[in-house]
C-alpha cells in the first residue's frame, strides 16, 4: 500500500480548513470587481503557488492567475511554495457583481464637468482646481477609516492619507495642462482597520469620473492704422 502524500495532505488541510471555518490570517482581503475576465497578479516570495476556487484547486501554478468571473461571491486561496516548504495561505473574499458601484462603501466626485482657463501673461499665477470625493452608501465602523487612488490622464496614481472624514477637498495643479479635455479618476477605494477591504474601480466602466476641460485662451491680434 502507497503511503500518502505528507504534501497533498497538508495542502487539503489548510484549504479545507480556511474553506469550512472561516479561518483569516493579517494578509486576508476583500476584493469587489466588476464581473469578466480579470487577472489576479501575486506579490510573494514563493517561487510555485497553488490557487484555489471555492476549494477547488485551480492548474496555474504560477504568481498570476486570469480567469472569467460571473456575478456571485467566492473564496480565492492562495498557497505559495519556495524549495518545496510551504507558507501562509493568502485568502481573499471576492465579490463579483453586474456593476461595482451597487452595493457597500462608495467614492464619488461631488461633479461630472469642469472648466478651466490656462495661465497666460495677463494671469501668469499657477492655476488649481477644487474637487470634492464624498464617501457614501455605508458608514465607516469604530477604527475604521479608508483611502482611496486617484488618477490623471492614466498617469502615476495618487493616493490620499488615511481619514474618516464622510468628504475629501483634492486640490489639483493644473498650471502644466494643455488645452482639451482631460480626466481624472478613482482607480481603488480602500477600507477598513487595515485597509483590508479594496473596491478595484479599474475593473469596471462605472469608474469614478470628473472630466476637466482646460479652455484655449485668445490670442493678442493686432492693431490697424
Amino acid at each position: 500500500m502507497a503511503k500518502p502524500n505528507v504534501k497533498i495532505l497538508k495542502l487539503c488541510l489548510v484549504v479545507g480548513m480556511l474553506y469550512l471555518a472561516g479561518i483569516a490570517y493579517p494578509q486576508d482581503r476583500t476584493f469587489v470587481i466588476e464581473k469578466g475576465t480579470k487577472t489576479f497578479t501575486l506579490s510573494s516570495t514563493g517561487d510555485q503557488f497553488q490557487w484555489f476556487v471555492n476549494g477547488n484547486k485551480m492548474s496555474e501554478t504560477s504568481g498570476v492567475y486570469t480567469a472569467t468571473w460571473s456575478s456571485g461571491d467566492y473564496l480565492l486561496s492562495i498557497l505559495p511554495f519556495k524549495g518545496g516548504c510551504a507558507g501562509d495561505t493568502f485568502y481573499v473574499a471576492l465579490k463579483v457583481r453586474d456593476s461595482i458601484t451597487s452595493e457597500g462603501l462608495q467614492v464619488m466626485f461631488n461633479a461630472g464637468m469642469l472648466e478651466v482657463c490656462p495661465p497666460s501673461d495677463a494671469v501668469p499665477t499657477s492655476q488649481e482646481i477644487f474637487i470634492k470625493v464624498r464617501l457614501y452608501n455605508d458608514t465607516l465602523q469604530a477604527g475604521e477609516s479608508y483611502r482611496f487612488s486617484y488618477a490623471i490622464d492614466d498617469n502615476v496614481t495618487v493616493t490620499i492619507d488615511p481619514t474618516t472624514e464622510p468628504e475629501v477637498l483634492l486640490h489639483i495643479s493644473t498650471v502644466d495642462w494643455s488645452p482639451g479635455e482631460h480626466r481624472i479618476k478613482i482607480t481603488l477605494l480602500e477600507y477598513g482597520q487595515h485597509f483590508e477591504n479594496k473596491v478595484d474601480y479599474t475593473t469596471s466602466s462605472y469608474i469614478p469620473l470628473v472630466l476637466v476641460e482646460v479652455k484655449s485662451i485668445p490670442s493678442i491680434g493686432d492693431i490697424e492704422f
